[in-house]
């Protein structure tokens, strides 16, 4: 009677031990699949929602407008004075990559100097922060003349007075005389500027710039003199028609760049629109 009840007793024993795996083994399956597949499903919906925000707030952060007139004023006459003294360097994919010597010709160019005369780091910084940023890469040292004709101006790096050498019968710079037009101006994130012109160039200008006669539409072409656009017999200033009549003829070239905290427009590039 006793090994029967201790037999029947084990035998309760097995069957809830049985239940008891079974019940255990479904929620390893449970938990190994399904809450799974759930916690899954979740992640993917969580990085989704993430990516939606984030592009959200892009989108937000990303605003675009023409051009005032103010800026185009402002940007138009700096394009004038790139073309002037830097277009036979174009294209330039970055101007942190443009040579030190030529940044510091073009600043000393536009301070318009006559015979020997010193000038001060500060005046020609001025000018370089205003063309290229504040942030721009231009290291201030002895000036070189671009005619390989040794030092134009020593720098005295205790006084920062850039002092013009004797030996230099000239002050001038090789030169290109422009004439722009402007296709399109965008501003992105009110900071950003993109500026597409058309531009015509007059006779290259080596120094003593004489009548204009032939017009180009680009620098080589200037130098050169080959292929004018427009060849007149006398000097006299381009009008609209002459645009309207050679601008199929003409390339667009695109400047960049970046205002800077002091208001400064800072050229990155200049590029030929393909």
């Amino acid at each position: 009677m006793k090994e029967r009840k201790t037999s029947r007793g084990q035998i309760v024993m097995l069957i809830i031990l049985s239940i008891l795996l079974v019940l255990n083994s479904a929620y390893i399956i449970y938990d190994k699949y399904y809450l799974a597949k759930e916690k899954e499903k979740k992640a993917e919906e969580k990085i989704k929602e993430d990516k939606e925000d984030k592009k959200e707030k892009v989108d937000k952060k990303k605003t675009t407008r023409n051009l005032s007139l103010a800026e185009e004023k402002i940007l138009l006459s700096q394009i004038d004075d790139y073309n002037t003294f830097l277009a036979q360097y174009y294209p330039i994919q970055d101007i942190k990559e443009l040579d030190n010597q030529k940044k510091l010709l073009f600043a000393y160019a536009l301070l318009d100097l006559k015979g020997h005369k010193d000038f001060m780091q500060g005046e020609l910084k001025k000018i370089v922060d205003s063309y290229f940023g504040k942030d721009n890469n231009v290291i201030y040292e002895d000036i070189i003349c671009d005619h390989n004709d040794g030092v134009l101006f020593k720098y005295d790096s205790t006084t920062r007075v850039f002092e013009q050498t004797g030996n230099h019968g000239h002050d001038h710079i090789e030169s290109y005389r422009s004439n722009n037009y402007l296709i399109t101006g965008n501003v992105l994130n009110e900071e950003e500027y993109t500026v597409e012109v058309k531009t015509i160039y007059e006779n290259y200008c080596g120094g003593t710039c004489g009548p204009t006669l032939n017009y180009y539409k680009n620098a080589k072409d200037a130098k050169r003199e080959e292929n004018p656009v427009i060849t007149r017999q006398e000097e006299k200033e381009l009008t609209e028609t002459d645009y309207e009549n050679v601008k199929n003829k003409l390339e667009s070239t695109i400047y960049t760049f970046k205002k800077d905290s002091n208001g400064n427009y800072g050229l990155k590039s200049v590029k030929n629109k393909i």
